[in-house]
């Protein structure tokens, strides 16, 4: 328990670090902007930029998640399992613990940025904050499910730096499609779906590239985290865990 509350007091000072940083961006930036993601521009210094800044407290909140189920499975969950639960109610409660922790994350996140963020030279409001909001929580949720669904497999650690490895590489496979024309190829990279600047959700026209539609990508997000729920579930049932 010490150590996760360490890990959830990095991911805040990350989140800190991040907005001290965007508040001196010399570009245009909404008033959140960890929704507009990283832009497809023809200056590989600014996009690098950007992925840097948007990608810092996604490796932390990463790093909370590592060990999120077979760490606790190996521990007190077997104790847990035995006097309360099924494995498949535990694993179940687990996944939805995951989410409820990602949206406190996000939250905290949305404060830091309306406390500390002074330089914004677009305000988001109404009806599109929470259509990037739920994109955004929803894509964050999907990763880290994938991640936790991993840790069945593999090692916490590789699955965490393999979730990592395929955020990055997404980004920069987009940006190669992108100048040949992609269709729907876009949308097996998920972390486009959290960026406005790709789900034409951002107001800031410049950087706008739309490749994922609003009700197909929040669709598709859904899908995904109920497979792999469905999934893990089925995959622990499998797991000699005593």
């Amino acid at each position: 328990m010490l150590k996760n509350r360490a890990l959830f007091l990095l991911v805040v000072i990350i989140m800190i670090i991040q907005a001290v940083l965007l508040n001196h961006f010399d570009t245009l930036y909404s008033s959140l902007p960890f929704l507009d993601g990283v832009p497809i521009t023809s200056s590989y210094a600014l996009e690098n930029k950007f992925l840097v800044y948007w990608f810092l407290p996604i490796v932390a909140m990463s790093f909370y998640f590592t060990g999120y189920c077979s760490d606790v499975l190996k521990t007190y969950g077997k104790v847990i399992i035995i006097r309360n639960y099924g494995r498949t109610r535990w694993l179940f409660n687990r996944f939805v613990s995951m989410m409820i922790v990602t949206l406190i994350f996000v939250v905290i996140q949305v404060l830091i940025f309306r406390f500390l963020l002074t330089d914004s030279t677009i305000n988001l409001e109404g009806i599109e904050v929470i259509k990037l909001l739920a994109m955004y929580f929803l894509t964050l949720s999907a990763l880290f499910a994938l991640q936790l669904v991993m840790e069945l497999f593999i090692s916490p650690q590789v699955a965490q730096m393999v979730v990592n490895v395929y955020i990055v590489v997404s980004l920069l496979l987009t940006k190669q499609i992108y100048l040949i024309g992609g269709g729907f190829i876009y949308y097996l990279f998920l972390p486009n779906y959290a960026m406005g600047f790709r789900n034409g959700l951002t107001s800031i026209s410049e950087f706008q590239t739309p490749i994922i539609s609003y009700p197909i990508g929040i669709t598709v997000l859904m899908i995904i985290i109920a497979s792999i729920v469905g999934f893990s579930i089925s995959r622990i049932k499998k797991i000699d865990i005593f």
